[in-house]
């Protein structure tokens, strides 16, 4: 564990603020750190999430360090040589007062099990894919509960240059935290890598496992999802722009509307609450 004044090779909750860090070296004396926040309601899972990631990096030392931590009481419960192992985490949203949850297509290639962590919520909940679009990188899910949330998708179609935009991502949880992180900039091109059409560059920071994260203007309207991370680039980011979602839309009848007008700024914390938390699992 660590904690503020020592360290040491293993694995445990750390008990000051609300901190539950997790650390292990790897066969080559290597420190490998594996930090998770959150309240106490969901320390079962972040401990959960944190052995597998120990585990996948690491088999022996998974069975050495982590010995008595147990899978969390949810539908990812399984048989010892059955434990799932994460494949990917990733960043998404869900369209207001449904189900369905938009991120990347990338996010979620080749998993036999997805699970969502919405935010403020402590229980990861099961999803299954109700469509794909391959050739623009979006993927829609389906959660088996409905979350809380109000209001309605509203589209910006069309990004101006030099435009505020704002979102709420989970990079690297495995490292970053998993709690929710807010970024904000502006769009500094209204076209992708080499000139791409269909996308914008952004300067807000964005990392891995930002993909799928929604892109909203002041006003809480969605401009885009983000995709592609430059990783030298920290602060270049890039962004599937907003009409190319309706087709997945429309497919499962999720209300939405269309707003290309400057309107007036929202509370941050209404975006926030549409932000959640992909796994990948195989």
């Amino acid at each position: 564990f660590i904690s503020q004044n020592s360290i040491a090779i293993g694995a445990n909750e750390v008990s000051f603020v609300t901190t539950h860090t997790f650390v292990a070296y790897n066969t080559k004396d290597r420190l490998v750190a594996l930090v998770v926040t959150g309240d106490e309601a969901d320390l079962n899972w972040t401990r959960w999430v944190a052995a597998n990631w120990i585990k996948k990096l690491s088999p022996e030392l998974n069975k050495r360090a982590l010995d008595g931590i147990e899978p969390p009481n949810s539908t990812l419960n399984a048989n010892a040589e059955d434990e799932p192992v994460i494949l990917a985490t990733g960043s998404g949203f869900i369209a207001p007062s449904t189900s369905y949850v938009v991120t990347n297509y990338h996010v979620i290639e080749g998993a036999d099990e997805l699970m969502v962590i919405v935010e403020g919520g402590s229980e990861p909940l099961s999803a299954e894919v109700e469509g794909v679009d391959e050739c623009n990188d979006l993927a829609l899910l389906k959660l088996e509960i409905c979350p809380k949330t109000e209001g309605e998708l509203t589209l910006n179609l069309r990004p101006r240059l030099g435009e505020p935009i704002q979102l709420f991502s989970y990079p690297d949880p495995t490292l970053m935290g998993a709690s929710v992180k807010y970024t904000k900039g502006i769009i500094n091109s209204l076209t992708g890598i080499q000139d791409e059409t269909g996308a914008f560059q952004m300067d807000a920071n964005v990392f891995e496992g930002s993909s799928g994260s929604g892109v909203f203007d002041r006003g809480g309207n969605l401009v885009g999802i983000t995709q592609k991370v430059l990783v030298e680039h920290s602060d270049v980011g890039y962004a599937i722009q907003s009409p190319y979602l309706i087709p997945l839309l429309n497919q499962a009848n999720i209300p939405y509307s269309i707003s290309n007008k400057e309107s007036e700024v929202v509370d941050t914390k209404k975006i926030k609450r549409l932000s959640c938390l992909i796994i990948a699992l195989d």
